[in-house]
C-alpha cells in the first residue's frame, strides 16, 4: 500500500476502498479542524488534536499539548488584546497522506488565509503546511501541525517595504523643502 501511494502520482492512484475510507476519514479530520479554527472554536479545534499535540505558527512560536494550543489561541483570536480580529483560512493537501502503519499519517500542503487583525491591517497569505496525523482509539488526531509562510515574499514584509518607501519618499521631500528655504535665507 505505501508503496503505491509513494510511486505515483495522486492522479493516478486506484485506492482500494480501505486505502479511501481511510483517505476519507483524514479529509474529514481536516474539514473539522479547518471549520473550528475559522470559528474560532477553540474546544472543537482541541477535539481534532492530540493531547500531546506539538503546534508551530506562522510567528515561529512552538506551543505543546491542550493547554498550550489553547493559550495561543486565545492570545491570537480572543478577548479585548487579541492581535487577530478575524481570520478565514484553507488547507489543501498537495496529495494523499503517506501513511506509516496505519496509525500515522504525514501531509503537506498549501494555505490560504485571510487575516484582520486588530491594529486595522487586513491581508491575505499563501501558506505551507505540515501535519503529522496519529490514529488512537480507531480515531485520527493532529499529532503535530507546522505552518509557515515565505520569509522574503509576504503580506506583512511588502508592507514594512512600502512604509520604507514612503518614509524614504517624505523625507526626501522635506529635504528638499528644507533646503530650498535654507538656501534663500542664505543668499539674502
Amino acid at each position: 500500500m505505501l508503496a503505491t501511494l509513494i510511486s505515483q502520482p495522486a492522479a493516478a492512484q486506484t485506492l482500494t476502498p480501505e486505502e479511501e475510507a481511510l483517505h476519507a476519514q483524514l479529509r474529514a479530520l481536516k474539514d473539522r479542524a479547518t471549520d473550528a479554527l475559522n470559528r474560532r472554536d477553540i474546544d472543537a479545534l482541541l477535539a481534532e488534536t492530540h493531547p500531546n499535540v506539538v503546534f508551530t505558527a506562522m510567528n515561529n512560536e512552538v506551543v505543546r499539548g491542550h493547554d498550550g494550543v489553547r493559550k495561543y489561541i486565545e492570545k491570537m483570536l480572543v478577548g479585548d488584546s487579541r492581535i487577530i480580529q478575524d481570520i478565514n483560512v484553507t488547507f489543501e493537501p498537495d496529495a494523499l497522506s503517506v501513511i506509516y502503519g496505519g496509525d500515522n499519517a504525514i501531509a503537506a500542503g498549501t494555505s490560504h488565509g485571510h487575516f484582520k487583525l486588530t491594529a486595522g491591517l487586513e491581508f491575505d497569505v499563501e501558506g505551507r503546511w505540515t501535519a503529522d496525523l496519529v490514529k488512537e482509539n480507531d480515531r485520527w488526531l493532529i499529532g503535530a501541525f507546522h505552518y509557515s509562510v515565505n520569509m522574503f515574499d509576504n503580506p506583512l514584509l511588502n508592507s514594512a517595504k512600502m512604509v520604507a518607501w514612503y518614509a524614504g519618499g517624505g523625507a526626501a521631500v522635506v529635504g528638499l523643502v528644507v533646503g530650498f528655504f535654507v538656501g534663500r535665507r542664505r543668499r539674502r
